[in-house]
């Protein structure tokens, strides 16, 4: 069975296109439930369920002035989200952060705001490793950290371990003055972001 949007016709009687009207009717409910709850859905009717959006590499939206479109694109034999807005043609890629987290400096305890934090292990002073909830399949991710200062004289800066692991990254507090690892922090937030 599919949609027909010929029926019905102007000189067709309703008796006459019962069936192809219910069908019409099926179909529109089936092919609307795809990423909407269904018309005939005991609650929630007109809702969706998930936004589904296939590839438009090769026929980007054209936008409006004060409209926004997100488009799905294909880069690198990967299907991410792209935006256009305001009547641009630039795409701009959404980069979904693949986990987040903070976690108190020394007691590493992870706030519960975090995602794809599983636990954050002190590895001793001004060592911090997050663990991942879910691994990657490598680790071609990039690393975004900063730390609440605690105002001692030996200042941590923040650093990532050049050597991430699927697993993991530990995330390194160092002084200011060349002095080692140092703990004078209260909290360290990190996040990554993956194509």
């Amino acid at each position: 069975m599919t949609y027909d949007p010929t029926v019905p016709g102007p000189t067709q009687r309703i008796s006459d296109t019962q069936l192809p009207i219910q069908t019409n009717f099926d179909q529109a409910n089936t092919l609307f439930g795809v990423d909407h709850f269904e018309f005939n859905a005991p609650s929630e009717n007109g809702k969706h369920k998930a936004a589904t959006m296939p590839d438009q590499s090769g026929s980007p939206p054209t936008v409006g002035a004060a409209e926004l479109s997100i488009y799905a694109r294909t880069s690198g034999g990967d299907t991410f989200p792209f935006m256009r807005r305001d009547t641009g043609t630039t795409d701009i890629p959404v980069l979904p952060l693949k986990a987040f987290g903070e976690c108190s400096v020394p007691g590493a305890v992870v706030t519960p705001n975090s995602f794809n934090i599983s636990s954050v292990t002190r590895l001793g002073t001004g060592r911090y490793q997050f663990n991942f909830t879910t691994a990657f399949p490598d680790t071609d991710y990039a690393v975004l950290c900063s730390m609440a200062f605690s105002g001692a004289t030996d200042g941590p800066l923040v650093a990532y371990n050049s050597a991430k692991l699927t697993t993991s990254v530990t995330i390194f507090l160092s002084r200011r003055d060349g002095g080692g690892f140092s703990d004078a922090a209260t909290a360290i937030t990190m996040s990554i972001l993956r194509a």
